[in-house]
């Protein structure tokens, strides 16, 4: 697991905001998922703006912004850029993305500027699910079922191999724990 930074002074708004992208990001930290959403809030925002790139420098993280309102709320894709393109540009991942009207390009910032202009008109596009690691079937289930008839609900609602999606689920929450308790560790 990444080692948590001291660059932050102990209780300040920058070290909240490491810590809770921290423990989000754990996932995607540990290769488990490719991507993570993650929102940032108003009162977030200067925070960000002064030490985003510190904490992705950090985290070794890439920031993609793919929704943003005049109020100040902002919707992140926090990835790692090497493991999300190769996710992206898997055979079976590319069809699908294609058939949804992205670009057949190998490049990543290709696929996100798609992604954006997909999250502005639908603000929650279905295939999202792909650059956030589910199952291609679980995504395609979703989409055909609109989001009934799952077999099961976690952190997605599962439509394909629920033991594949359970040992996921197992991945992520394991990922999650030891990013709990390493800020749990650091913090007393």
């Amino acid at each position: 697991m990444h080692k948590i930074s001291s660059r932050f002074a102990s209780g300040s708004p920058a070290q909240a905001l490491y810590i809770r992208l921290y423990c989000a990001s754990a996932p995607v930290l540990e290769g488990v998922k490719p991507a993570l959403l993650f929102n940032l809030f108003k009162d977030e925002q200067t925070v960000w703006e002064e030490v985003g790139h510190t904490l992705l420098d950090d985290l070794r993280l890439d920031a993609f912004c793919v929704y943003r309102t005049k109020e100040g709320f902002s919707t992140f894709l926090f990835y790692r850029a090497a493991s999300l393109q190769s996710h992206l540009n898997r055979p079976e991942i590319k069809a699908f993305l294609s058939s949804r009207g992205y670009p057949a390009s190998e490049y990543l910032a290709d696929q996100l500027n798609s992604l954006k202009e997909q999250y502005q008109i639908h603000q929650y596009p279905h295939e999202i699910g792909i650059f956030l690691g589910y199952p291609l079937a679980d995504v395609r289930g979703f989409i055909l079922h609109k989001g009934r008839d799952y077999k099961l609900r976690k952190y997605w609602k599962v439509y394909g191999d629920v033991k594949e999606s359970l040992q996921l689920f197992t991945l992520i929450d394991l990922a999650k724990s030891r990013a709990l308790q390493s800020v749990a560790a650091y913090t007393s």
